[in-house]
């Protein structure tokens, strides 16, 4: 009877505390990528809760693109490894990865995801070095990169070690990483090194959605023939969705391309710190660790123990609703965002960055008064739209990011500009 009580009393509790954890559910969020949790990614797992979701090692390896998966009969936790190899093999067709056959497996999110493929990366240059008698590993980054990459960068020791050159990249007037100081750095450890490098490039980038230039990257390597490159594109905030319009289908069709992160919770409406990372396969062989006991004696992943709900959750999301479903829906954010950017623009002391062309609208204040900036600093703050200091050719400058999702009503939005173009006339 006493846990009966309690486990009411804890019922009534979190019931009342939940309900403060609104913002997101109210449509005030304007400057995040979140979406609310789908009714689907709420209801499998939950349905399915009574059985344990735990889903260890590296379970989507050499999965051929097209392969008829089968869910094993024997080991532990069959059904979310089944899961999580169809899953991963549903976004290497809509993604066109090319990838056949590849591995992967579901992460925390693209920080995790990005995180272990800059491990992986290193671990490969390291087999490199030695096949090579390089004595250095080289790294392009561009200054635009998610702050994930630099976390590893300092997890791996990277800065700090002389058998490491890591070179910035700037970018230029739109956020995106200068295509010239890419492949001009390239071609220049290529004339007196054949050492491994490893390039880092961003697919809508956290603060100002550009693209960098992956196309015309992959387009070089190729043409160039310069071998020990690794290539890992940081596709979080893109990776479901550019893949639904016609203008970018094929973005992510890149030869050259040796791994990629994506996110859930992004556009689609999956859980919180839920992603994946998928790459060509046998490269997971540079990070196996020997583990006597478990399954296949390895571990390859970056942590462990992982939560099989996550892919009962994405896979019912992808399954519930179809392709063009989500499709209308990215193209409906769209005329939301154009819709937002026009009645921004006539705001006198706002200025684009840019004129969006996706679902960001990125702008800074432009001959403002002290009195006016207070208060509008405010208001964008009450729709967490807060700024960030972005080095712009070289240059740090404070931008403003919006980005529109699908649970953005015209209400909502329509609130959003009146309360901007208030302060405007004050």
């Amino acid at each position: 009877m006493k846990k009966i009580i309690k486990f009411f009393h804890t019922f009534i509790f979190l019931a009342i505390y939940a309900c403060y954890d609104s913002r997101l559910r109210k449509g005030l969020v304007f400057g995040r990528a979140w979406s609310p949790l789908k009714f689907s990614a709420r209801f499998f797992p939950f349905w399915f809760g009574k059985y344990n979701y735990n889903n260890i090692l590296l379970h989507a390896k050499g999965v051929l693109n097209n392969e008829d998966i089968k869910i094993s009969d024997s080991g532990t936790f069959n059904f979310t490894r089944y899961l999580e190899k169809k899953l991963l093999q549903n976004m290497v067709q809509i993604m066109k990865l090319p990838f056949s056959p590849f591995s992967g497996y579901i992460t925390t999110g693209a920080t995790e995801a990005n995180i272990y493929a800059m491990w992986f990366a290193r671990e490969w240059a390291r087999a490199k070095i030695k096949e090579l008698k390089s004595n250095k590993i080289y790294w392009i980054i561009p200054d635009n990169t998610h702050y994930s990459i630099k976390k590893a960068l300092h997890l791996l020791d990277i800065c700090n070690n002389s058998n490491n050159e890591v070179i910035i990249i700037k970018t230029d007037l739109l956020g995106r990483a200068n295509y010239e100081e890419i492949t001009g750095n390239i071609k220049k450890i290529r004339n007196y090194d054949s050492g491994p490098i490893i390039l880092s490039l961003t697919v809508m980038t956290t603060e100002c959605g550009s693209i960098d230039p992956v196309v015309e990257v992959d387009d070089f390597i190729n043409r160039s023939k310069f071998n020990n490159i690794f290539f890992h594109i940081d596709a979080a905030f893109s990776g479901l969705f550019l893949p639904f319009l016609d203008e970018y289908s094929n973005i992510f069709l890149l030869q050259s391309l040796s791994s990629i992160s994506i996110d859930f919770h992004k556009t689609i409406g999956g859980p919180v710190g839920s992603g994946s990372i998928i790459f060509r396969s046998g490269l997971e062989k540079h990070i196996s660790s020997y583990v006597s006991y478990l399954s296949g004696n390895k571990d390859e992943t970056l942590v462990g123990s992982r939560k099989g709900a996550d892919a009962i959750a994405v896979y019912s999301i992808l399954s519930v609703n179809s392709l063009s479903d989500i499709k209308k829906d990215i193209l409906n954010t769209l005329e939301k965002t154009l819709f937002l950017a026009q009645e921004m623009s006539s705001i006198n002391f706002i200025k684009l960055l840019y004129e969006p062309k996706l679902n960001y609208i990125v702008f800074y204040f432009l001959n403002i008064d002290k009195q006016k900036e207070k208060k509008m600093r405010e208001v964008l703050k009450s729709y967490s739209i807060t700024p960030s200091v972005v080095n712009i050719e070289d240059k740090k400058q404070e931008l403003f990011k919006i980005i529109i999702r699908k649970d953005h009503t015209y209400k909502k939005i329509k609130t959003l500009i009146s309360d901007l173009k208030l302060i405007s006339l004050v």
